[in-house]
């Protein structure tokens, strides 16, 4: 998630430009809820470091193309280090953690637990930042997090009422995602947000390195359609996505832009529904909304750091 630097007055738009705000909005959210039944169509052929080394070179040659056009300033010296953890942590850590969990949680849950992250954020602020967390947030942080319990639980598939532990990866790449947040906010006030995510996705994809002998070995013999969604990963959700919300974020207020964030699982799971014919049971859907209900407490009571 990317937000604004602090203290940047947004210029009243024109009618079109806040249409085109809008359009470029609504593509951003459709885009990352299509990544999580993506991973699960990827995760058919590929295992989970090679759908992400896959991925993270797709977008970053897609950013390649994209920096030589706009000719975007290089990163300062002192800051390279910050783009190698925010690279490592909000593209290979999440992306890493969410596909192990996505081998067993369905699309629709993952995207559910994934939302949890500014409840995190909230945690990670009080942890390090000594934010006094009200009394209110408190209880949203316990309602959010019993939310994402019974998604657990429920993603058991027929096994009886039982913890799913493929569950807890998913909840790391929420964790991941939150400390990307964190890590954004004092960049965002000497890049913009395309500058800083493509440098954070370069980032990413040199610690994905590694990954990348057993991927080719893999794209051989991998399934078409596998493929191809491991590239709709990196050119559409990663690339494409991340470009339209920085399009969006320059021209919405930060309050409503971070609110339609809350569509992603909803856009998700009907995604899911047509695409892999998946959709939560009812016991993860009560999770779901728990989780969700939970997250909007914190975020109205939880103090300045949701608040940008």
């Amino acid at each position: 998630m990317i937000t604004p630097a602090d203290g940047v007055a947004l210029a009243k738009p024109s009618r079109l430009e806040s249409f085109r705000a809008l359009a470029a909005l609504l593509i951003a959210l459709v885009l990352w809820a299509a990544a999580f039944p993506a991973i699960r169509v990827g995760l058919r052929s590929y295992g989970p470091t090679d759908l992400v080394a896959l991925r993270l070179l797709v977008a970053s040659a897609t950013f390649g193309i994209y920096a030589a056009v706009q000719r975007i300033r290089l990163p300062r010296k002192e800051d390279h280090l910050w783009f190698a953890l925010t690279g490592f942590t909000g593209m290979t850590g999440y992306q890493v953690a969410l596909s192990i969990g996505e081998m067993h949680v369905s699309a629709g849950s993952a995207s559910l637990i994934v939302n949890t992250s500014p409840v995190i954020i909230v945690l990670l602020a009080a942890l390090f930042l000594r934010e006094r967390i009200p009394v209110a947030a408190w209880l949203g942080i316990l309602v959010s997090f019993g939310g994402t319990a019974l998604i657990a639980i429920g993603e058991s598939h027929g096994t009886g009422l039982r913890f799913q532990p493929a569950a807890l990866f998913v909840v790391l790449a929420a964790i991941s995602t939150a400390i990307y947040v964190v890590l954004q906010k004092p960049m965002l006030s000497r890049y913009t947000p395309a500058e800083f995510t493509i440098y954070s996705v370069w980032y990413g994809s040199i610690f994905a390195v590694p990954f990348v002998p057993h991927m080719l070995t893999a794209v051989r013999t991998a399934a078409p359609q596998s493929t191809w969604a491991a590239i709709f990963l990196g050119v559409m959700c990663t690339a494409a996505a991340y470009a339209a919300w920085s399009f969006a974020f320059a021209r919405i207020p930060m309050a409503k832009a971070v609110s339609a964030l809350y569509l992603i699982p909803i856009i998700a799971i009907v995604i899911s529904f047509f695409w892999l014919r998946e959709v939560p049971n009812s016991l993860s859907l009560l999770g779901g909304l728990l989780a969700l209900s939970g997250v909007v407490i914190v975020t109205k009571t939880g103090g300045s750091t949701l608040d940008g």
